[in-house]
């Protein structure tokens, strides 16, 4: 039976992964089931990946009050190696998703992300929180140290590129805020037309807020 659920949840986020969100509600309605049918642990053991997933659900259907009790109930049983910076971004994303910007940064900042794919996590979910708040300045800064953080590392594959190309979009998008409208609705138009875009609807919406 838990099997059968984790092979569903599995659809359902790589349908999410391909942006369709009506998804988020199916896994993590799912979630729920295996959390009452009393399947999600193994061994008393909760697997990062699940954890990370219900979170992530969670928020996109704005379940705040439920995501912050499952962390509070559920951190202890992440392996211990990874507890601290699984729990740390959850908490972030929790934070963000309400616009506590302030909180978020402080829980990021306080947290050692070993990890390399929760350090990128933490660093996009920054870099958004600067541009959102129109930290103008630290963002810039913030986007020019976490370029050099991205080019020395090695063997990162696929995302070197693309979160690369997300802060050059970045950029551009702070000079767009203050642009004549012509220019933003060129770099709208740049941004509908790629689907290669990490971020590509947030970057669109930040910018529509200008227009």
């Amino acid at each position: 039976m838990r099997d059968i659920y984790l092979l569903t949840i599995n659809q359902c986020i790589k349908k999410l992964n391909s942006g369709k969100k009506e998804f988020a509600f199916v896994a993590y309605e799912l979630y729920q089931q295996l959390i009452a049918a009393d399947l999600l642990l193994q061994n008393n053991v909760l697997d990062r990946f699940a954890f990370t997933n219900i979170v992530f659900t969670g928020l996109m259907v704005k379940d705040f009050t439920g995501i912050e009790k499952f962390i509070q109930k559920n951190a202890n049983f992440l392996l211990y190696e990874y507890r601290e910076t699984i729990v740390s971004i959850a908490f972030a994303r929790l934070y963000y998703t309400q616009k506590l910007y302030n909180k978020a940064i402080k829980v990021i900042l306080k947290t050692e992300f070993n990890d390399f794919l929760m350090s990128l996590s933490a660093r996009l979910l920054l870099t958004k929180i600067y541009i959102e708040t129109k930290d103008f300045d630290v963002a810039e800064n913030h986007i020019s140290t976490f370029k050099k953080y991205i080019r020395r590392q090695k063997s990162i594959g696929y995302h070197k590129e693309s979160v690369l190309k997300f802060l050059v979009l970045c950029e551009q998008l702070i000079s767009c805020l203050n642009a004549s409208k012509k220019q933003q609705k060129l770099f709208q138009l740049q941004l509908s037309n790629d689907d290669s875009l990490i971020e590509k609807q947030w970057l669109l919406e930040q910018l529509k807020k200008s227009l």
